[in-house]
């Protein structure tokens, strides 16, 4: 999965190459997003830039449990 690093200034030429160099992630769905994405505070706000991340698929992320028969309600008395 993807990870996030916000920050108030921007980013070093250092922490851009190490971010480069973390790769991609490639989602069950066939998108690349990548592993360290390197965001600041203004960006976000202004909207230069924004978090990249999967989206969500319930049939690829979670196993449905099987629906019980229902039976007759007891008395309770």
């Amino acid at each position: 999965m993807p990870a996030l690093f916000i920050s108030l200034e921007q980013p070093a030429a250092a922490m851009v190459k190490d971010a480069a160099s973390a790769g991609f992630y490639e989602s069950p769905n066939g998108k690349k997003y990548a592993r360290l994405q390197l965001l600041t505070i203004e960006a976000l706000l202004d909207g230069t830039q924004r978090a990249e991340h999967p989206d969500y698929e319930p049939d690829l992320n979670f196993k449905k449990a099987k629906a019980e028969a229902a039976g007759e309600q007891q008395p309770l008395i």
